[in-house]
C-alpha cells in the first residue's frame, strides 16, 4: 500500500508542477499577445479595405478594441555588432489592445519624441543588451529592411533600405522569443521602409471590451468567413501548448510505468497471503465455498489495498501542491531570482491518476486471484 500512495503523490505533484509551468507562461504570453487575432487564411497580408473587415468593425464596435499590425523580418546594425530582427509594426491603438507599457523595462511605451527626425523603435530587453544600447539616444543604430522589388544580384546592398533608429523604450516579456528579437515601431514608419501601401496589414490584434471571450470568436469568425482566422490566445501559441501536452502525458506515461512495477507489490502481498491461508481456502472449499466466491474475496481485498494507497496518495499529494502554493517551500533558483515551482491542480488530472491506479491495483488482484488452487 505505501508503494502505491507514494507512487499516487508522485504522479499528482508533478502533473500539478507541469500544470503550472504552462500557466506561468502562458500567463506571461499575456503581456504581449492580444485576446484575439485575425490572420488571413491564406498567404500573409490583409486589406483594410475588405468588406468583411468593415462590416465586423461595426458589428463588433462595442466588444472590441482594434489595432492593426504588421509584422516583418529585418536587420539591425550598431558599430561592431549586427542581429536579425523581426519588426512589428503598431497603431496608436496597440497600447489599449495590449499592456505594452507593463512590460516597458526602460524609456518610454510610446513614439513622438523625433529625436533628430529618426524613425523611434521599443526593443527586446535581450537584444538591447546584445547590441550594447540603451535609450538615451546617442547610439549609433542602423536598420536594414528588404526593398520591395527584384534581387540586384551585382549589388547586395542596394536590395536592402537602410534607415538611423532610436531606441526609445526596452521591453521585458520574460519571453525569449519576444525579447530575444522584437523591436517594435510605428505602423506608419514600417510601411514606408518596406514600402507597403496604406491598407496593408499582417494581422488585426484585438482587445474584447466586453461579452464572452468564446461566444465573441466564433461569432466573429463567422462574420469575417472563410478568408480569415481568429485566434484566441491558446491558439495563437499552439506550438507551445502542443509540446507542453506531449511532455505533460509524455512523464504520466513514464511514472505511470514505474507504478506498474510498484504494483507487482501487491501481487507479492497477496501471493504471500494466499500461501498463509492456504489451509483456510481448502477448508472453505470443503465447506461449499464455490472459487468463484474465495477469488473475490482475494480480488477485493487486492482492489481495497490500491483504493486505501490512492487515497492516501491524493490526500498527500493535494496537501503537498496546496502548502506549495501557499508558502513556496520548494523554489527555482537562478542567477537572476528566486521563485517558488508553480502548481496547479486540474480536477481531471486527479481523476486519470486515481483511475490509472485503481485499474493497475485490479490487475495486479486479478492476475494474483489465478494462482488459487482448489482441492479436487
Amino acid at each position: 500500500m505505501g508503494g502505491v500512495a507514494i507512487g499516487t503523490m508522485a504522479l499528482i505533484c508533478v502533473m500539478s508542477v507541469l500544470n503550472g509551468f504552462e500557466k506561468m507562461i502562458g500567463d506571461s504570453f499575456s503581456n504581449f499577445d492580444p485576446d484575439l487575432k485575425i490572420v488571413a487564411s491564406k498567404g500573409i497580408s490583409i486589406d483594410t479595405d475588405n468588406p468583411a473587415i468593415a462590416k465586423a468593425k461595426r458589428q463588433f464596435s462595442k466588444n472590441l478594441i482594434w489595432s492593426e499590425v504588421i509584422e516583418q523580418d529585418g536587420l539591425v546594425a550598431t558599430d561592431d555588432k549586427q542581429m536579425p530582427v523581426k519588426i512589428k509594426g503598431i497603431d496608436e491603438a496597440y497600447n489599449q489592445v495590449n499592456d505594452l507599457e507593463d512590460i516597458i523595462w526602460s524609456g518610454n511605451a510610446t513614439f513622438g519624441a523625433k529625436i533628430y527626425d529618426n524613425p523611434e523603435g521599443i526593443m527586446g530587453i535581450s537584444l538591447a543588451q546584445t547590441l550594447a544600447v540603451s535609450t538615451d539616444g546617442y547610439d549609433n543604430i542602423s536598420i536594414y529592411v528588404p526593398k520591395n522589388r527584384k534581387v540586384n544580384l551585382s549589388r547586395p546592398d542596394a536590395n536592402f533600405t537602410k534607415e538611423s533608429l532610436i531606441c526609445v523604450g526596452i521591453f521585458y516579456s520574460e519571453q525569449a522569443e519576444y525579447d530575444d528579437k522584437y523591436i517594435i515601431m510605428p505602423i506608419s514608419t514600417v510601411r514606408a521602409a518596406y514600402q507597403f501601401d496604406n491598407s496593408y496589414i499582417n494581422a488585426y490584434e484585438l482587445k474584447i471590451r466586453n461579452g464572452n471571450p468564446a461566444k465573441i470568436q466564433s461569432k466573429l469568425s463567422q462574420a469575417l468567413g472563410n478568408d480569415f482566422k481568429v485566434l484566441n490566445r491558446r491558439e495563437q501559441k499552439a506550438d507551445f501548448y502542443k509540446i507542453s501536452q506531449i511532455e505533460k502525458w509524455s512523464t504520466f506515461m513514464i511514472l505511470s510505468f514505474i507504478m506498474l512495477i510498484a504494483t507487482f507489490n501487491i501481487i507479492g502481498s497477496m501471493s504471500m497471503i494466499i500461501i498463509e491461508k492456504k489451509n483456510d481456502i481448502q477448508v472453505f472449499n470443503h465447506i461449499g465455498a464455490t472459487g468463484k466466491m474465495i477469488k473475490n474475496i482475494f480480488r477485493t481485498e487486492g482492489i481495497m489495498i490500491a483504493i486505501t494507497g490512492a487515497i492516501v496518495g491524493l490526500v498527500l499529494g493535494i496537501i503537498a501542491i496546496l502548502l506549495q502554493q501557499e508558502f513556496g517551500f520548494l523554489k527555482i533558483n537562478s542567477s537572476f531570482a528566486s521563485i517558488p515551482y508553480p502548481v496547479q491542480l486540474k480536477t481531471t488530472d486527479l481523476f486519470i491518476v486515481v483511475g490509472t491506479i485503481l485499474l493497475m491495483g485490479y490487475l495486479a488482484a486479478e492476475i494474483t486471484v489465478h494462482k488459487i488452487k482448489f482441492a479436487k
